[in-house]
């Protein structure tokens, strides 16, 4: 039952309200369970000497059942096979982007030993808390960079920022929720001026979605998904010079390239193709390998800090560090352009 109860959350991740629940139960813990119980039931029947064909056929099969189980955990969940890219690594000359919900961050230490660790050419935080020396910073970031801050989420740049625009998801409070804040959730995108990088200018997502263990994630998804192809508000441009101005309406979100962000679902959930959109693919299921999560940070159970990778974008490295604060772990990934990539062997 438990191991039946693992295959209908995987199929149908949180397109239902019960299935959700389901699927957040880690793959670990339920695989471990199921083969405890299948292993106590060989126990109990060797001890009381049961010899029934059918038991020993239906354990058979169940033993069958948990190997796929784990084969499937392996290579899909896992994604042990990109073990032998890791060689890899840290060794391509794309665009390296460092994205962090320091949601609980209240020292300047952690956020500036971690980047002088990493050196990201792009960093992107979300809900920085008032009470840290941004300034500070900024500074350890490095020359050049670009900076950008608005509605909770903070971006600071090596590369040229040429347009952004923010929204916020306008999802309403979940019910039963008697939380005095309220999250509606918010998404930014903004133009980076990636030519040297990855050959071109990529438009990176930033999505934050709400965080109520009560809320109905697929409901949840399309809201936010309405509200970025909705996204009417004037989009800020930089011209050459530096100089910020403030364009035409938009008409939503431009189509993006890559995608970051605090989603607050598992990995895998059939939700995340409706905020991304058709096309993006798990920048962990490309470069990413192991047992990984991003939250609660001490013991991480669950990957809800993801990124995505679309059309032209290759992630060559994925990887979830633990910065010692905050609630989550952040991530780190790095892309190339598909033509550098097929010249680097990468398919």
């Amino acid at each position: 039952m438990v191991l039946a109860a693992w295959v209908a959350g995987r199929v149908l991740t949180d397109r239902h309200v019960w299935s959700q629940y389901v699927f957040w139960v880690p793959t670990e813990v339920a695989l471990a369970s199921a083969t405890a119980l299948w292993a106590l039931a060989v126990v109990l029947a060797w001890v009381g000497g049961s010899k029934g064909r059918h038991a020993k056929w239906r354990r058979r099969v169940e033993a069958f059942g948990l190997m796929v189980a784990w084969a499937y955990t392996a290579v899909v969940v896992w994604r042990l096979p990109n073990a032998m890219m890791a060689g890899e690594r840290g060794t391509s000359a794309g665009l390296r982007v460092l994205n962090w919900n320091v949601n609980g961050v209240e020292r300047i230490e952690p956020i500036v030993a971690l980047l002088e660790k990493e050196k990201p050419d792009v960093a992107v935080f979300v809900n920085p808390h008032m009470g840290v020396a941004w300034h500070q910073v900024y500074e350890a970031f490095g020359e050049p960079r670009a900076l950008v801050q608005e509605s909770g989420i903070l971006v600071v740049s090596r590369v040229s920022i040429r347009r952004y625009g923010t929204c916020w998801l306008g999802v309403p409070r979940a019910e039963g929720d008697t939380r005095a804040r309220v999250d509606p959730g918010r998404a930014m995108y903004v133009e980076l001026d990636a030519t040297e990088r990855v050959g071109g200018p990529v438009v990176a997502w930033v999505v934050d979605m709400p965080s109520s263990w009560r809320l109905r994630r697929w409901e949840t998804a399309e809201r936010a998904a309405e509200a970025i192809a909705g996204f009417s508000g004037r989009e800020v441009r930089r011209d050459e010079k530096g100089n910020y101005s403030i364009g035409e309406e938009g008409m939503g979100f431009p189509r993006p390239g890559l995608v970051v962000g605090d989603f607050n679902v598992p990995r895998g959930s059939g939700s995340l193709g409706l905020v991304t959109g058709g096309g993006m693919r798990s920048a962990f299921d490309e470069a990413g390998w192991g047992r990984s999560g991003t939250w609660p940070r001490a013991r991480p159970w669950l990957h809800l800090d993801q990124a995505f990778v679309g059309a032209g974008l290759r992630a060559t490295r994925y990887e979830v560090i633990d910065a010692g604060a905050g609630s989550h772990r952040a991530q780190l990934v790095e892309v190339v352009g598909r033509s550098r990539a097929r010249l680097r062997g990468v398919p």
